[in-house]
């Protein structure tokens, strides 16, 4: 006859640790008592768990036979049976790994049995779970994915990458980018992901991928390096350029067409114009003259659509670039308000030039047809009689900002992130007709960014509370009509800008 336990004499303090552990006793395997700790950890009350069979609860690892049948060999036994590995199942219905130790026939001819949850094996199996859930995605996702290290080797791929490549997936297991790409790509992609830092995104553009037909295919590279397992990797998406490209032709073609289709004609119909007015071709009518003077206009307005259709897709082409020299401040603005006093003498509107005696680097055109590009928007969003102010001053001893204020009608708080998208034109007032596109801003924004800058705009109230006082700003009388709330667009430059080699296409 063997020796039973009292549950009662049981030193639970040294045995039971009630954050991990649960005790509790089987008889013909169910369960007829539990320590205080079952509820926080199972998530059962005591009386949903008494009663029940304890392989509902507790399923043994592959390998490890039934519960029941454990406890059966316990019973034969006075000592402890060790520990086996459990899944739990919790009654929020997730599984957790549990080590599970018989401690033998108690008093009452129950089996003791503690159950001790393993925290480290519940991760695991979390983790593992994740992981196929992320291999789903990764298979699912119809870009071409690839996973590489720095040294080229390839760890993972997925079926849109075969596929694109018209390959098996089993051709990529234990090979290299060289496989994928020709040698020379292969190595200009390598050499990024070497010297890119940590966490960086980057974008390859058309480099040669070889399909399984020993074809070259040109293809787009997105890539994101990380880390994993303490390695440090990248994971690619790779899409065909071939129709990025035929676009990219296309809109070259059209643009071709545009300059050479549009601004010639509209050069010789302005040239022709302008002999009208000089009396070549006989006296015209006072109505003559000022029809000929709007279509005049419309001419211009014209060539300005054409002139920011051509700018844009340059900007969008990357060929651009900056002539940069060393020139004062105030020479850049008052170039800009020349350039706009015959648009604002039309509205009676004055342009005040405050402070401005700052040295500064640029590209001294562009950088004028920024602010001539603000100014003239001002102008067509200011009431007659009103003024625009201009001025500059250092943020701090690398920065300078440049503003331009109008008494317009204000820009709507909702309307503020599109003042510089593409094709985005805001109506300030109902009233207001400025003719173009909308790229204005928007190319605005380019050449700023060109510089290392940035480019904003602000109501005049929030405007000048960040600087004290609009005084400050442009050195000018401040006093104007409440009507309007005023816009004030600036711009912030770094006081030296890296000269590029490139010579600047200047032609549009």
């Amino acid at each position: 006859m063997q020796n039973k336990i009292s549950i009662s004499s049981l030193p639970l303090d040294s045995i039971v640790d009630p954050a991990t552990d649960v005790l509790l006793t089987l008889e013909d395997g169910s369960i007829t008592w539990l320590s205080e700790s079952a509820p926080s950890i199972l998530g059962y009350t005591n009386d949903e768990m008494l009663g029940t069979k304890f392989d509902a609860h507790f399923s043994p690892i592959s390998g490890n036979g039934s519960a029941h049948d454990q406890q059966i060999g316990v019973a034969s036994h006075s000592a402890s049976h060790g520990w086996q590995s459990f899944d739990g199942k919790l009654k929020s219905g997730a599984v957790e790994r549990f080590r599970v130790s018989f401690l033998g026939q108690v008093a009452g001819g129950a089996v003791g049995v503690l159950a001790r949850i393993d925290r480290s094996a519940a991760m695991q199996l979390l983790l593992n779970d994740m992981r196929s859930r992320v291999r789903v995605i990764f298979n699912s996702i119809p870009v071409g994915l690839m996973i590489v290290t720095p040294d080229g080797k390839l760890e993972a791929v997925n079926p849109a990458m075969a596929r694109m490549l018209e390959r098996k997936e089993r051709d990529f297991f234990s090979s290299t980018l060289n496989l994928v790409l020709k040698q020379d790509a292969a190595k200009q992609l390598q050499k990024v992901l070497r010297e890119k830092p940590a966490q960086d995104y980057f974008e390859l553009r058309e480099l040669e991928a070889v399909m399984s037909t020993k074809e070259v295919v040109l293809v787009d590279i997105v890539g994101k390096l990380f880390q994993a397992e303490g390695q440090p990797k990248a994971i690619l998406a790779i899409t065909d350029a071939t129709d990025r490209i035929q676009l990219e032709h296309l809109r070259q073609n059209l643009i071709g067409m545009v300059s050479h289709d549009l601004r010639a004609p509209l050069a010789s119909v302005d040239s022709c114009l302008q002999l009208l007015a000089t009396g070549k071709y006989g006296a015209l009518t006072e109505l003559g003259i000022e029809r000929m003077e709007k279509a005049r206009k419309r001419i211009a307005s014209l060539n300005d659509m054409v002139r920011d259709l051509l700018a844009m897709a340059r900007f969008d082409s990357g060929t651009i670039k900056l002539q940069i020299t060393r020139f004062n401040c105030l020479d850049l603005l008052s170039e800009s308000v020349t350039a706009i006093t015959e648009l604002a003498d039309a509205k009676n509107i004055e342009v005040a030039l405050g402070e401005c005696e700052i040295s500064m680097s640029g590209d001294f055109e562009r950088l004028t047809q920024v602010v001539v590009n603000l100014l003239a928007n001002a102008v067509h969003y200011s009431p007659p009689g009103s003024t625009i102010y201009v001025g500059a001053r250092n943020l701090t001893s690398d920065e300078l900002q440049i503003h331009v204020r109008d008494q317009g009608p204000g820009i709507k708080p909702e309307e503020k992130k599109f003042v510089f998208e593409k094709f985005r034109r805001l109506e300030r007032t109902s009233a207001s007709n400025t003719g173009g596109v909308g790229l204005g801003l928007a190319i605005c924004k380019q050449l700023v960014e060109l510089h290392g800058g940035t480019i904003g705009c602000d109501e005049t109230q929030s405007f000048d509370t960040s600087i004290k006082s609009l005084a400050e700003v442009c050195n000018a009388d401040t006093n104007h009509s409440g009507q309007n709330k005023g816009t004030v667009f600036w711009l912030r430059l770094p006081s030296s800008v890296k000269p590029i080699a490139e010579a600047s296409d200047r032609s549009d």
